[in-house]
C-alpha cells in the first residue's frame, strides 16, 4: 500500500497522476507522475476561482457524476474535500 501523500489521495500502489500546473515549491513526494493521458488521476493546481472553471470543468462534471471521483482542496495544512452539489464519498 502507497504512504505519505500518495496513501492521503488514496492512490494505490503502481497508480500514476497527471500533474497540471504545480508550483516549484510543491514537493509531491511519493506520488507517482506521468505525462501519460492514461493516467489514472490528475492533481490541477489552482489559485482562483477562474482558473478552476477553466482547468477544471471536465473534473467537476465527473465528480457530479460519480461521487467516488473526488475533488480536494488544501486548507490549513490537510486535503479536503470540495463540495460538487452531491453527497460525495470521496476522500482526500
Amino acid at each position: 500500500m502507497a504512504s505519505g501523500l500518495a496513501k492521503k489521495l488514496n492512490l494505490k500502489d503502481g497508480m500514476k497522476v497527471r500533474v497540471v500546473g504545480k508550483p516549484e515549491e510543491v514537493d509531491l513526494g511519493d506520488v507517482a507522475v506521468t505525462t501519460s493521458a492514461k493516467a489514472e488521476g490528475v492533481i490541477v493546481f489552482v489559485k482562483t476561482l477562474a482558473d478552476v472553471d477553466a482547468a477544471c470543468g471536465p473534473a467537476v462534471d465527473a465528480a457530479k457524476e460519480d461521487p467516488s471521483r473526488g475533488l480536494c482542496t488544501r486548507k490549513q495544512g490537510s486535503w479536503a474535500p470540495i463540495s460538487t452539489g452531491t453527497s460525495s464519498g470521496s476522500t482526500c
